[in-house]
């Protein structure tokens, strides 16, 4: 599936009644549009500019509703999919585009709605960040031979960073399609390091990372991890625990 919506978003908030009886209600009490960003109507913070192989933005914000994860506070994490492929276009790569993968960075703001609203609660939803996935090493991208198109590879690609992307020719026949994932290390506000590992099968891609395009000030992290600590006092001796996951905010 891909970005159907076309950059229209509608979030829904419901409270439940937490009882192990099967009559347990739910009530909406709140709903909200998120159909622009600071930059533009319908448009993400990626930065991206141009358009894609079907003709529409590269920083299309749409087809969020595809995962939507709750951090903490008033965060939430929302993904696409693989991009938007409800614009016939070439239907030897079903319609799919060079969309770079990434997700977005949401704020949910809910107040008390007045006197004679529908729902006792306004939602409103904004658009704080939104980060590129990309892999240090090259990736496979078609070529687009015999299918009537250009090279799948963005053209944001640069020497050590390789963005993901959703056109369907993009693969090897010769590999599988495992990512592997060996080590990252993202350094935080207070100067400790954020290590993440993890690892799977051959890969037919490679080892991912994110780059994360928002409001300047903004801190971009987004991995959950476990965090190492040292402590001044005893600078051979460290200590480590689980955090939450970090996200990039934006100021």
């Amino acid at each position: 599936m891909g970005l159907r919506s076309a950059g229209y978003l509608c979030l829904l908030l419901a409270s439940g009644v937490a009882a192990p009886s099967a009559n347990a209600t739910i009530t909406l009490i709140a709903d909200g549009t998120l159909t622009s960003s600071s930059a533009g109507s319908l448009a993400d913070l990626s930065g991206l500019t141009g358009t894609l192989e079907n003709g529409l933005p590269a920083n299309l914000l749409g087809g969020v509703g595809s995962g939507i994860a709750y951090v903490g506070g008033e965060t939430f994490l929302a993904v696409p999919d693989r991009g938007p492929n409800a614009t016939p276009y070439n239907s030897a790569v079903d319609d799919t585009v060079s969309y770079i993968s990434r997700f977005q960075t949401l704020t949910m703001n809910l107040t008390p709605s007045g006197a004679g609203a529908s729902l006792p609660f306004t939602l409103t939803p904004t658009l704080t960040a939104t980060t590129l996935l990309s892999s240090p090493t090259a990736l496979v991208y078609g070529s687009g031979a015999g299918l009537g198109l250009g090279s799948g590879a963005p053209a944001q690609n640069t020497d050590g960073k390789f963005y993901f992307a959703g056109r369907s020719d993009n693969f090897d026949p010769n590999k599988n399609s495992g990512n592997r994932i060996t080590r990252a290390s993202i350094p935080s506000r207070s100067g400790s390091r954020t290590t993440a590992r993890a690892s799977s099968s051959p890969m037919n891609t490679a080892p991912m990372s994110t780059s994360s395009i928002a409001p300047q000030g903004s801190a971009s992290r987004a991995l959950s991890c476990r965090r190492t600590f040292t402590s001044a006092n005893s600078p051979r001796k460290a200590t480590s625990k689980s955090t939450t996951p970090t996200i990039p905010l934006g100021e």
